[in-house]
């Protein structure tokens, strides 16, 4: 992904089941702790990857900025291991996860892609689907 279909995901009129955004500016949770805390990496892929797929995208504000058209990058530092974050959730979904790390000049964007369940099955978040 480049910084031009990044400004493409920007101008998304609203959060969708297969969009989200969040400013994440320092960390987001890649595991979760437990089964209430879904706001998380692997919560996002089971969520996500049952609806059919998706994409998060972290270091950009949730609203649209009505003078730009578009949600503001405000950068983020987490997830600075990508292959790392990969691993943990090839091991627990057994699944390949796509992050790409986007450099602009408002700071660090990443956007995690999330494929589908497999036909016929779902994924689960620590038991529940």
């Amino acid at each position: 992904m480049n910084e031009i279909q990044l400004i493409d995901l920007l101008k998304v009129k609203s959060e969708k089941e297969r969009i989200e955004f969040k400013e994440a500016k320092s960390q987001f949770s890649v595991l979760g702790n437990n089964e209430r805390n879904r706001n998380s990496i692997l919560g996002l892929a089971v969520a996500m990857g049952n609806e059919g797929g998706g994409k998060l995208l972290l270091g950009v504000k949730n609203a649209i900025n009505p003078k730009t058209g578009y949600r503001d990058i405000v950068g983020t530092s987490a997830l600075e291991n990508i292959e790392q974050v990969k691993s943990q959730i090839f091991t627990h979904l057994k699944i390949r996860i796509g992050i790409d790390e986007i450099k602009t000049n408002k700071g660090r964007v990443v956007v995690v892609t999330f494929p589908s369940r497999p036909v016929g099955g779902y994924f689960d978040f620590y038991g529940i689907p």
